[in-house]
């Protein structure tokens, strides 16, 4: 007998579809290496950047603009 096709089934396959046709893109804006320069200096900001290009090399693109963001975020002393 076939298997019957939950509406869960359907959801999933529908959402599929979606990525499929450019409902995920394939990299995040920055993806492309032109993301935020690390600090000279900067021990957190050299281990950030170290940990977006192992990101970007394992296809990890939301750990990339995470590391990006924190790059930004950074203080380096100044005061918001």
């Amino acid at each position: 007998m076939p298997h019957q096709r939950t509406p869960q089934d359907r959801a999933r396959r529908a959402a599929l579809a979606d990525a499929a046709v450019g409902g995920v893109p394939a990299e995040p804006p920055g993806a492309d290496g032109n993301g935020p320069e690390p600090a000279p200096g900067c021990d957190v900001c050299a281990a950030l950047a170290r940990q977006r290009v192992v990101a970007r090399r394992d296809g990890d693109f939301s750990r990339v603009v995470d590391c990006d963001v924190e790059l930004r975020r950074h203080p380096h002393g100044r005061r918001r």
